[in-house]
């Protein structure tokens, strides 16, 4: 009798755990917003010093390739100086979350960007200044619209629709690794077609983190491409309280 009661507890205690099973994996899906949080952590380079370059190729064939020095400190403070070629050189921008000053040494003066400027052309290149000046997907109500390959790896789907006048599209569409939450492609959208397509060709390692080195933009209106890679940079410098200021550019421009 004994033996028969302890056999029907066991058999009890194992259906409960069966029974347990989906609710504990719906427990461990991440949703969209998570899985956006994860991946912005990714793009965050901490508080770095490095060089870099933006190859542009034109639908005509002209080619053209900028170099930089860039500082930044998160994924809200950065600046840009451009030191090649030489008839831009000391031209130099600075990024402060939803704010863009300019600093350009033919006129000595430095910019606040107007709104309407963000979404132009950064220096004849497929990025916008907005590109580069905030979280990819910081303006945007996100969801998961399923699961798929993408270059051999498994991704989550994200779709992002913009939440208010600051988003520079106003759809996204997001191809992130579900090991390690990497962007691999993201499909821009306005007026209901696609405008621009992004895509991470090379991460690196930093401090043990993956992070974006080469990204691929390419302008399908302009029928224009720009590839940016980092050439180096070094990671946990410190800067003065006020480096990421714009009373700062234009020293920083002559330095």
């Amino acid at each position: 009798m004994e033996r028969i009661l302890k056999t029907k507890i066991i058999i009890f205690i194992t259906c409960l755990l069966f029974l347990m099973i989906p609710t504990i994996a719906q427990g461990a899906d991440l949703t969209a917003q998570e899985i956006i949080d994860k991946t912005e952590a990714n793009m965050d380079y901490g508080s770095y010093q490095g060089q870099a370059e933006m190859t542009i190729n034109t639908s005509s064939g002209d080619k053209r390739v900028l170099k930089m020095e860039m500082w930044g400190e998160g994924t809200d403070k950065s600046i840009i100086k451009y030191y090649s070629p030489s008839r831009i050189e000391g031209v130099t921008f600075l990024f402060l979350k939803d704010d863009i000053w300019s600093y350009f040494p033919r006129t000595g003066r430095v910019r606040h960007l107007a709104a309407h400027v963000k979404n132009q052309s950064m220096m004849g290149s497929s990025f916008s200044y907005e590109d580069f000046s905030s979280e990819a997907f910081t303006d945007y109500e996100t969801i998961i619209k399923r699961e798929e390959k993408f270059n051999g790896e498994d991704c989550y789907l994200i779709e992002g629709e913009a939440s208010n006048d600051k988003a520079a599209y106003q759809r996204l569409i997001a191809w992130i690794t579900k090991e390690g939450f990497r962007t691999l492609k993201v499909n821009y959208f306005n007026d209901g077609q696609q405008v621009k397509e992004m895509l991470v060709t090379e991460y690196q390692k930093i401090n043990g983190d993956m992070r974006p080195k080469t990204v691929v933009m390419k302008d399908l209106l302009e029928d224009k491409e720009t590839t940016f890679s980092y050439l180096e940079i070094k990671n946990g410098v410190d800067f003065a309280p006020n480096f990421f200021h714009e009373r700062n550019l234009e020293r920083i421009s002559a330095r």
